[in-house]
C-alpha cells in the first residue's frame, strides 16, 4: 500500500521532513497540525505599490490565491513613438 501514489497519512503536530520520490531529488515537505484554523480571507489581490499582506501563515488553506496581473498599456506618442503606461492609463 505505500508503494501506491494515493497513500496517505494524518500526522499532528508540526514537521519537516525530506523525502526521495519516484527517484527525483528530495524535496521539503512540511506538514502543519491538521486542527490549524483555515484561512478565510481574501483569495484574489490586485497588484498595488504598498503591498498586501495575506494572513494565511498557521492556517490551512483550502484554495488558490490569485494575484490579478498589473495593467499595462501602450498609446502612441506625437514623437511617432509609443508610451507606455504601466498600471493603466492615467
Amino acid at each position: 500500500m505505500r508503494d501506491s501514489p494515493n497513500y496517505r497519512v494524518v500526522l499532528d503536530g508540526e514537521l519537516s521532513l525530506n523525502l526521495q520520490m519516484d527517484g527525483e531529488p528530495s524535496n521539503t515537505i512540511k506538514v502543519v497540525e491538521r486542527d490549524a484554523p483555515t484561512y478565510t480571507g481574501q483569495t484574489t489581490v490586485d497588484p498595488d505599490f504598498s503591498g498586501t499582506v495575506l494572513e494565511t501563515a498557521q492556517k490551512i488553506v483550502l484554495s488558490n490565491i490569485t494575484v490579478n496581473p498589473i495593467q499595462v498599456e501602450s498609446v502612441s506618442n506625437p514623437t511617432g513613438g509609443r508610451t507606455v503606461y504601466i498600471g493603466g492609463i492615467i
